[in-house]
């Protein structure tokens, strides 16, 4: 399902940007790679991760897991900027402790259990930059497929752990995004921001990394007069 998800981003993207760049007189690329932290809000049930064979009395127990939980990741971006205009996609990835497990008894005295989870944001973006002196603001809108993996441990109380199967739930995403450039020198910038997620499992973000943006004759010229 993230293959397929991925698979139409990247379709949807090129459709969006080709005609606007075989028209466009003023584009620019550009990329971050970032450090996040934030926090993950999940009330999800489970399935099996793909090419998992989970054990028939955990499939059928129903799992499911809820709460919220801090943690701390990574995320990066690429996109073409038309104007002031920015169109690309985002990846995200948030590291938290575990969420409450819940699920049917299982027979014969064994548990289920979890003690870490991974959450991941998969998005196309589109939003405006922003002139703000030497300061490039900017806003977005995220759409797309939110992912969180966690493994669940069975264990008995005669023979004791027995195993563990990864776990996948999904939710779609959709949310806003808010952003500033800082100029560090040529074409290298410093950024700063957070992501809002109304639908999707990171719903707060705060980030810091480094970006890059390289633009035409009258971005390079628009990024001396900031400079200066």
């Amino acid at each position: 399902m993230v293959r397929d998800l991925a698979r139409v981003l990247v379709i949807a993207s090129v459709a969006v940007l080709t005609p606007a760049i075989a028209s466009a007189e003023t584009l620019g690329l550009g990329g971050s790679l970032r450090g996040l932290g934030g926090v993950a809000s999940v009330d999800s049930g489970l399935s099996a991760g793909v090419g998992m064979d989970a054990p028939d009395m955990l499939a059928n127990a129903g799992p499911r897991i809820k709460g919220v939980n801090a943690g701390g990741g990574f995320g990066a971006e690429l996109f073409v900027s038309i104007h002031d205009l920015r169109i690309g996609l985002d990846t995200a990835v948030l590291f938290t402790d575990a969420f409450r497990l819940s699920n049917a008894p299982l027979p014969n005295g064994f548990t289920a259990s979890t003690r870490s989870a991974t959450s991941f944001a998969f998005a196309l973006f589109f939003g405006r930059a922003f002139e703000a002196g030497p300061l490039r603001p900017y806003v977005d809108l995220r759409f797309g497929l939110a992912l969180v993996q966690t493994s669940i441990r069975l264990e008995h109380p005669t023979f004791g752990f027995v195993g563990a199967t990864q776990y996948d739930g999904y939710r779609f995403l959709f949310g806003p995004r808010a952003g500033m450039y800082v100029p560090l020198g040529n074409r290298f910038y410093i950024d700063l921001g957070g992501d809002f997620d109304i639908l999707g499992f990171n719903r707060v973000a705060g980030f810091a990394g480094i970006a890059w943006l390289v633009g035409s004759d009258d971005r390079d010229r628009d990024r001396d007069r900031w400079q200066r």
